[in-house]
Parts: structure tokens; C-alpha cells; sequence
């Protein structure tokens, strides 16, 4: 048999593997950028809103306190 037609073949079937090996593998790397972006972002809201539940707690003892301050 020719080494040429079964190289020829090995690289015709090999190629399209590898590209596509290639494409999952980047596609799995942006699904895990996606997810850190997301608990990221979770965590960004989280302490975002606990600094609004502070300010809403210290606003409403001002005015619950009736002191006037000037």
C-alpha cells in the first residue's frame, strides 16, 4: 500500500478532529470565564447590598430617634 494514501487519510480524518477538539476545549474555557464572572459578580452584589441594608438601618434610627441635627 501507498504510505501516501494513508497519510493522506490519517491528516483528511485528523484534521477536522483536532479543529473541533480545539473548539470544545475553547468553548469550555468560556463557559468557565462565564461561570467566575458570574460568582463574581454574585459575590459584588452581595456586599453591595449589605452596605445598603447598613445605610437603610443607620437612616431609620436617625429618624426614629427624633434628634434634630443641624
Amino acid at each position: 500500500m501507498d504510505w501516501s494514501i494513508v497519510i493522506g487519510l490519517a491528516l483528511g480524518l485528523g484534521i477536522p478532529a483536532i479543529g473541533g477538539l480545539n473548539i470544545i476545549v475553547r468553548m469550555e474555557n468560556r463557559i468557565t470565564q462565564l461561570e467566575r464572572d458570574r460568582e463574581a459578580d454574585q459575590r459584588w452584589r452581595e456586599t453591595v447590598g449589605g452596605k445598603l441594608d447598613a445605610i437603610a438601618r443607620d437612616v431609620n434610627q436617625l429618624i426614629g430617634s427624633g434628634k434634630v441635627y443641624e
